[in-house]
């Protein structure tokens, strides 16, 4: 799967937003699962991996934004077919 800086094409802050929430038990855990990354071998695996980096895609983890993220299901197939675009 490309990364989706191949999508933006404005320099990433990532690393400043990630210094910004340091300490945060959770989002430390989210950012140690994004850089392990995801197993892409089912979707329950996929699904998982989802939700233990979901806190990085919030401005904070409170209980509105972890009810947030546990709606749904991330579709595997749907991903790799959204990702094989060649954006």
């Amino acid at each position: 799967m490309p990364h989706l800086r191949g999508v933006v094409h404005t320099p990433s802050d990532a690393v400043e937003l990630i210094a910004r929430r340091h300490g945060e038990p959770a989002f430390d855990a989210a950012v140690a699962a994004a850089e392990a990354g995801p197993d892409l071998t089912n979707d329950n695996l996929f699904n998982s991996w989802q939700q233990r980096a979901a806190p990085m895609g919030y401005a904070a983890w409170g209980p509105a934004e972890q009810a947030h993220a546990m709606a749904g299901r991330w579709s595997l197939p749907a991903v790799n077919a959204y990702f094989s675009l060649g954006l």
